[in-house]
């Protein structure tokens, strides 16, 4: 456990110490005051409805609100849903593997993007082309909502301007979905409040920009870190291709040893004491997932890539009752597409030197450009 200066917390990096983070009730996920505290309080005023908007993330609520707000979307986002989902997934992979040359093949922008996008969009009911008009927008609200120090007040302007763009164009959609319901989640969403007032407007919007957020920003990281990690464990790349059957655990080495979300944060309500350092209410906490999920006390050989690992019971989708309702979707869109790439190609050349984006919370190659062979 460390005090750090420069972000003004509490940092946490203990497997078990995280663990009990996530379940104490006197650490907040309705933290978006972290934020709001690195803006200048002269401008503060001027962000306040970025702040409103970021507390109804769903990531950023406690109960009693969290359980109304997950309550209605899991009955949308469930391992049933994937399920269905599967043939389409499948046929989307498919078709991206297709289009992949051989040659200075980008596997961000040709299949760890497009994959997840199109398949969040097509669940709310948003016109695939549309994604590439988020992408800015969700780039920089995530990299505001994500990041924890006093960069926070360089990042407000850009986190502004997505979170209006984005309460535009989802306002519009509820519009639409109103007069003319479809078989969607924003038409599910729309009508919730038809029914009895069950999430207010703003809240519905917040639900919004945050289901399409998490539907797809930490999937790309996933299918991105996975294809490196192949690329540079060539021998583990060949045990998953010559038996399938290893390919969900895979998938959670992946998720363990490069954690598409590295931090979390929270918000101290009340006095509290861990490993005898003691913490006040307002405090920050900030839960090192990535560190967590290579604790050696709870993870032998930590610093190994092992498709085979057991007993691995990582954090990467978080825990209780802010376990990542997505964590089914993005299994199954990472064992599609990994698993396909391996069985169609031959990853035998490292990417190298990899850009990674700037982010303090997103673990995510910027580009993956690499030269594939295909196989016979």
């Amino acid at each position: 456990m460390h005090w750090s200066e420069p972000l003004a917390g509490w940092v946490l990096t203990r497997y078990d110490d995280v663990l009990a983070a996530i379940f104490d009730r006197r650490l907040a996920s309705d933290r978006v005051a972290i934020n709001m505290s690195a803006i200048p309080d002269p401008k503060r005023p001027s962000y306040r409805s970025l702040e409103q908007h970021v507390s109804n993330w769903l990531g950023f609520t406690d109960p009693p609100k969290h359980a109304r707000m997950r309550k209605l979307a899991a009955k949308v986002f469930s391992p049933a849903l994937a399920e269905r989902l599967r043939p389409r997934i499948e046929a989307l992979v498919d078709g991206l593997l297709d289009d992949i040359g051989s040659a200075h093949t980008d596997l961000v922008s040709g299949l760890a993007f497009p994959l997840p996008s199109t398949v969040i969009c097509e669940i709310l009911g948003i016109p695939p082309a549309r994604a590439a008009d988020f992408q800015d927008f969700t780039g920089k609200m995530v990299s505001f909502v994500g990041n924890v120090g006093p960069t926070l007040a360089e990042l407000a302007d850009g986190a502004l301007e997505g979170h209006r763009a984005l309460d535009r164009f989802f306002a519009q959609c509820l519009v639409e979905r109103r007069d003319r319901a479809g078989d969607d989640v924003l038409t599910a969403l729309a009508t919730v409040e038809d029914e009895g007032g069950t999430l207010s407007e703003d809240e519905i919007l917040g639900l919004c920009t945050f289901l399409y957020v998490a539907g797809h920003e930490t999937t790309v990281a996933l299918l991105a870190n996975g294809a490196w990690l192949l690329m540079l464990h060539d021998d583990q790349a060949e045990l998953v291709r010559g038996n399938p059957d290893v390919l969900p655990g895979a998938i959670e080495e992946i998720l363990r040893f490069e954690s598409p979300i590295q931090l979390n944060t929270r918000l101290a309500t009340d006095e509290l004491e861990i490993r005898g350092n003691h913490i006040t209410a307002g405090d920050t906490v900030i839960l090192h997932i990535g560190a967590a999920n290579r604790d050696p006390d709870r993870f032998p050989e930590p610093a190994r890539f092992d498709v085979q690992r057991t007993n691995n019971r990582h954090l990467a989708f978080g825990w209780a009752a802010h376990f990542c309702l997505g964590a089914p979707l993005a299994r199954l869109e990472s064992q599609a597409a990994l698993g396909r790439l391996l069985e169609q190609f031959d990853l035998a050349s490292t990417p190298g030197d990899v850009p990674w984006r700037e982010s303090m919370t997103l673990r995510c190659p910027e580009t993956l450009i690499t030269e594939l062979s295909r196989r016979a």
